[in-house]
């Protein structure tokens, strides 16, 4: 058995490096002792791993170093790494009884990795990439991640080297920050996003439309009781699958006021009290006395493994640019993941589909309107094929997005009775409404067809694309916590 004596005297994230080495260690000696240096502000993660047999608080006074001193020159071990590369780690060592010595100095040449591979090389071990892995031995699992498939983004502010290294600034990225990085992928890959992300929207409003309440407007009260009822079933940050969820016979949204939908939802009181109406006569919801139930038959999602493998899409899209820009290792998230998490993914999903109907209801004057109109973007994208026929017609990826969508070749149009049968509205109220958005111009009509598409030079352009900036920050943020979730 040999034993090893490693320093990490330093915080959480720092030990996180260390991991794999004395993984390595183990693996090439199944045996050894590891006894591991700690901070205060490590030492209880430390201890939480199987692969480390003892943890020393080192202090940062002299009295402390030098105590530790004489309790460790006691032993005698066969190597020490000082992985940590303080010089308070180094003033320990040296006095020390050992066989080996590793030093490992972080610089900006070697990365961590490189660092690990070369302390390998020192002790004459083989690296093994099956090391990375090492959040897999834990004793004590944390209780407020009660689910085994995650992604893990590490901002880490020695990036930056002049303001963190020289003047330790705190930089670290607020939630806004976060937000807003995620909204940069989302709108430098416009074009790649929204080739899911559109199809998902059109699904999830075609399941609203026909499927349930079968009504836009009566779907949006629903979705936004089951994220209430959904808030209150995820008690103390917890998450459920699908499976166990759909156990329930019914939850508990609370009290809730017509008046509070109303606001939140920006729909007429009068309007959302004849849609509760309409949802308890379809025993989607009860209400008694005011409080709220959503019923179990509110839970039967139409496509629902099709809706969750569009977004999945959506999701890897971000996540293969979080990769490219080295904040996480490469993962793919898949349906399962959505599917073990459900009751937290599904908030976030029908979070960010109220966000987007609020939009462009705002925009558009009604769910019907918006429903159409991306009816005949979503045309016009398919027409286009493939993103990759897009053209550089402008600086600015949503604009450019845009204007290949809308560009002659893509004009091969719908008329009312297609897109009647594609959305589930009735082919008279889609007449009323394709009139509304031609008037408005947001739509144009080709006359000789009776086709309708949405053109590059209309007078909306501005509005259009500023209702669509408006959805990418809706996107990111949503998409900002299932990432964090899973």
């Amino acid at each position: 058995m040999i034993s090893v004596l490693l320093f990490r005297t330093d915080r959480v994230g720092d030990f996180l490096l260390s991991l794999s080495l004395i993984k390595i260690i183990k693996i090439n000696y199944p045996n050894s002792n590891i006894t591991v240096v700690a901070s205060n502000k490590n030492y209880k993660y430390i201890s939480s791993f199987n692969e480390v047999d003892d943890v020393i608080i080192l202090n940062n006074s002299l009295l402390s170093k030098i105590s530790l001193i004489f309790k460790l020159r006691k032993k005698k071990f066969d190597a020490i790494i000082v992985h940590d590369g303080k010089k308070r780690s180094r003033f320990v060592s040296y006095p020390l009884r050992y066989k080996k010595r590793v030093l490992c100095f972080t610089n900006l040449i070697d990365t961590q990795l490189e660092i690990i591979k070369k302390a390998c090389n020192e002790l004459n071990m083989p690296f093994h990439d099956s090391c990375l892995d090492f959040l897999d031995n834990r004793i004590h699992p944390s209780p407020n991640l009660p689910f085994t498939n995650y992604v893990q983004l590490h901002l880490d502010e020695k990036w930056v080297y002049d303001k963190y290294i020289k003047k330790y600034t705190n930089i670290e990225p607020t939630y806004e920050q976060l937000i807003h990085f995620i909204n940069k992928i989302i709108s430098k890959n416009y074009k790649e996003y929204s080739t899911f992300h559109f199809p998902l929207t059109y699904q999830i409003l075609y399941t609203w439309k026909n499927f349930l309440g079968k009504d836009l407007d009566t779907n949006l009260i629903l979705s936004n009781l089951l994220i209430k009822a959904l808030n209150n079933y995820n008690r103390n940050n917890k998450t459920f699958s699908y499976k166990d969820f759909v156990k329930n016979k019914e939850i508990n949204v609370g009290k809730y006021k017509k008046a509070e939908i109303s606001r939140e939802l920006k729909i007429p009181r009068e309007t959302v009290r004849r849609k509760l109406e309409d949802l308890q006569e379809l025993k989607l919801i009860t209400m008694v006395d005011g409080t709220i139930k959503v019923n179990k038959k509110s839970f039967e999602i139409n496509d629902l493994q099709s809706i969750l493998n569009k977004y999945t899409k959506c999701l890897n899209i971000i996540l293969d640019n979080l990769v490219n820009q080295n904040i996480t290792k490469k993962k793919k998230i898949t349906e399962e993941h959505l599917l073990d998490n459900f009751t937290q993914t599904w908030v976030n999903l029908l979070s960010m589909m109220i966000e987007l109907s609020i939009i462009w209801r705002t925009f558009l004057k009604s769910m019907e309107n918006w429903f159409i109109f991306g009816t005949c973007g979503l045309n016009q994208m398919y027409n286009l094929k493939d993103s990759k026929n897009f053209k550089d017609l402008h600086p600015d990826e949503t604009e450019n997005f845009f204007l290949n969508v809308t560009e002659v070749e893509t004009r091969r149009g719908l008329n009312p009775t297609t897109i009647s049968d594609l959305t589930g509205i009735p082919r008279q109220t889609v007449i009323r409404n394709l009139k509304i958005l031609t008037k408005n111009k947001i739509l144009e009509k080709e006359s000789k067809n009776n086709l309708f598409y949405v053109p590059k030079n209309t007078t909306q352009h501005k509005s259009i694309l500023e209702s669509l900036k408006n959805v990418q920050r809706s996107i990111s943020n949503n998409t900002f916590k299932t990432l964090q979730l899973i």
